[in-house]
């Protein structure tokens, strides 16, 4: 939650976010912000290859997150992928309340060539 009068200082802490993407190392698959049009929701969904590039990410974005919660509050986190993987993430995301989803086996990526700035 971002309160209205701190939305644009959250906005350009987002730069520091985007700054230090590695996609390759943190086998990123997608990454992005986005703003409710009416309230104070602010929600970031990205997607990785594995827990592995996830925890690469959190290391690379520690110091904006840091500030991000400081201009604003993080009221949930929710992290899905396959049982074995969740694994991986929940000594570290466990703690702040994570909700885990196991993901259908069946669930399928499918890749569309999309321009990388909307």
């Amino acid at each position: 939650e971002v309160a209205p009068e701190k939305k644009q200082e959250f906005r350009d802490n987002l730069s520091n976010f985007y700054d230090v993407l590695h996609p390759e190392v943190e086998h990123l698959l997608y990454y992005g912000w986005a703003f409710e049009e009416k309230g104070d929701k602010v929600i970031c969904r990205e997607a990785y290859k594995d827990a592995a590039g996830l925890l690469r990410h959190v290391e690379h974005v520690s110091i904006a997150l840091d500030r991000a919660q400081v201009i604003g509050k993080l009221t949930s986190l929710e992290v899905s992928g396959p049982s074995e993987e969740l694994d991986a993430l929940r000594e570290i995301f466990g703690p702040l309340g994570t909700r885990f989803q196991v993901l259908d086996p069946c669930s399928r990526l499918y890749l569309a060539k999309l321009p990388s700035v909307w």
